[in-house]
Parts: C-alpha cells; structure tokens; sequence
C-alpha cells in the first residue's frame, strides 16, 4: 500500500493481521502525509529494500498499540526506515525484525523519532540490533524496553545521532563487538533512570561510548559482561 496523496488512519480494532509475502513490504507513506496505524499487527514484511515493513519519507508516521514482528529487510530497517519527517510510537512491540545491514526493528536516517512505553525484543543486524540511529537523527525514549536483541554493535540501541532515554531497561541484549545494550558511536546520548543488566559484548558489555558525548543519571549498570576485551559495565 502506498500513502502518497492524502492522510490515512487505519484501525485494526486488535482483530487485524497483515501478512506480508515475499519480497513485499506493508505500507510506504511519502512526503507531507500524516499516516496512522493502531490496534493491529504487520508481520512478515520481506523488503529488498530498507523497510521490511514500513518505510516513510518525509511523512509523519504515528503508531499506536501496533504489532511488527517477523519482518526483515536485507538493508536497513528489518520492520521501519525512516528518513526525514517523524515518527512517534507509542504502546507498541517490534519483535523479531531483521536488517542485513542496521537496524533490525528500527533504522532512523533524519527523522524526529518519539518512542514511549513500547518494547524492542529479539530483533537482529549487524549495526543497531533494536533500533539504529544515524547522523542528524533525534530520539526521545521513555519507557522502552530493549531485550534480547542482539548482532555485531549495539544490541539494544546504536546512536550516531542525538538521543534522550528515561525510565527505561535494557536487559540480556548480545553483539560480538561493541555495545552490548547501548552503543553510542559519535553521537550525544543522555540516559536517565534507567537499569542496564544482564548485557554482553567483546568490549563494553553494558554500554560503549566513542568518540561521542555521554551524560548518565541515576543509571544502574549491573551484571554486564566484556567478553573479550574491555569494559563489562561500561
């Protein structure tokens, strides 16, 4: 489905399933649509492209209680890619999404990104096993859960961009290099109240800073592991 002409709400009533086929995504919304989805579940998006999903190019894109489990892409974003625009979710569980590359539930490329009381779960990519944030992109998270997500760096969250988290977990999260919940790559990362346990990388088994800008507050960083090198906290 393509969303280019007007603003579109779509409401599943909690009854709704898509089911995506091979080498198919859900939904792309193009630039200056506001595109809403609640209540409803996509699942096995297949996308050649970035976006397993769902990708919106300078649209405003709000979830509400949505489901995205099982999509994949073999670039970025296994369930949404986001480039310009926003993205707000809220209530909602991105499960077991995939990218080859970044992102496996989430890669934000410059977009507003506005995230509360969600959870990432068993997503997978080589950058950003949850969510991938790249340079001039912005997040504000507040009660989301990163857990079991994992891949090469930053398994619950990668952040090259500008990114707030409150009142938020990340826990068992794995990746064989570094990060193991929070990878923060060059970008500008303030993290308050919020636990990071039971996390595992080669270096920085709870977070990893580089070359970036770090501010923790009332954060605890408890029973993380570097497997290989440095840092089992952080």
């Amino acid at each position: 489905k393509v969303v280019n002409l007007g603003n579109v709400t779509i409401d599943g009533g909690g009854r709704i399933v898509l089911k995506a086929g091979n080498n198919e995504r859900h939904f792309f919304a193009g630039t200056g649509v506001t595109f809403r989805l609640q209540n409803i579940t996509l699942r096995d998006g297949n996308s050649l492209v970035s976006g397993g999903a769902v990708e919106a190019s300078g649209a405003n894109v709000i979830l509400r209680n949505v489901q995205l489990l099982d999509n994949a892409s073999t670039v970025t974003g296994g369930a949404i890619y986001c480039f310009d625009g926003t993205l707000d979710i809220a209530d909602s569980l991105l499960q077991n999404n995939t990218a080859v590359n970044s992102g496996g539930a989430i890669y934000n490329d410059g977009c507003a990104l506005t995230i509360t009381g969600s959870t990432f779960q068993g997503n997978q990519a080589l950058d950003g096993g949850g969510l991938y944030l790249a340079v001039g992109s912005t997040a504000i998270l507040d009660d989301v859960t990163f857990a079991a997500n994992g891949g090469g760096y930053g398994g619950g969250l990668e952040n090259s961009g500008a990114v707030t988290v409150t009142n938020s977990l990340f826990d068992g999260n794995t990746v064989t290099g570094s990060g193991g919940g929070l990878w923060n790559q060059g970008g500008t990362a303030v993290v308050e109240r919020t636990t990071v346990r039971n996390n595992r990388a080669y270096e920085g088994g709870g977070i990893n800073s580089g070359g970036s800008q770090l501010l923790l507050t009332d954060v605890n960083i408890l029973d993380n592991e570097a497997a290989g090198a440095h840092g089992g906290g952080l």
